[in-house]
């Protein structure tokens, strides 16, 4: 099972492995390792991420051991799957945590300002005023669906009427409210 060189070849490597012989993972190690690195480094970046990742992989090629399998002689199409995945798994956790990391900064700046709360306290006063002005069927029935969250069936059933004259209520109202000239502001 000796290669190229008198080294080892990477089916030997593997038989090695499999026998659980440190020897021949480190062999495997020495050997791959730089092409690994360089790989991570290529895709994570320079630093200690991509060196974490490096180790990983091999972590795995030693946990995995009993299910690799050397396809033609050559273990570096496995060892690049392992890589593969290996990476694409902490860009994956970085793209989370990035994500995560923003979501967090928009909920903070989400939060309205005093302005904006008077704002918004403002412009509900002058929305109930210009509901008061609305038939009261349609009002009624504008405010079960969208202060109260009831469905146009569950407003339907409650009222006794059809699920289109709900509809029609509730896009009158609309309507109406759009055409407030205190809301065009």
């Amino acid at each position: 099972m000796l290669g190229k060189k008198g080294n080892i070849s990477d089916e030997g490597l593997l038989v090695g492995i499999k026998n659980d012989s440190e020897k021949a993972f480190k062999a495997l190690f020495d050997r791959y390792y730089p092409m690994v690195l360089t790989f991570c480094r290529r895709v994570i970046g320079r630093g200690e991420e991509a060196s974490d990742a490096a180790l990983e992989v091999f972590v795995k090629i030693w946990t995995e051991r009993q299910r690799l399998y050397c396809k033609e002689g050559s273990l570096k199409p496995v060892i690049y799957t392992v890589s593969k995945n290996t990476v694409i798994d902490i860009l994956r956790k970085r793209k989370l945590s990035s994500t995560n990391d923003s979501i967090s900064e928009s909920i903070a700046s989400a939060e309205p300002t005093p302005e904006e709360n008077l704002s918004a306290k403002d412009l509900q006063a002058i929305i109930s005023a210009e509901l008061e002005k609305i038939p009261e069927t349609r009002r009624k029935i504008f405010k079960m669906s969208r202060l109260e969250g009831l469905s146009n069936k569950e407003i339907a059933d409650e009222e006794n009427i059809a699920q289109n004259t709900v509809k029609k209520h509730i896009h009158l109202a609309i309507t109406d409210l759009k055409k407030s000239d205190n809301l065009k502001n």
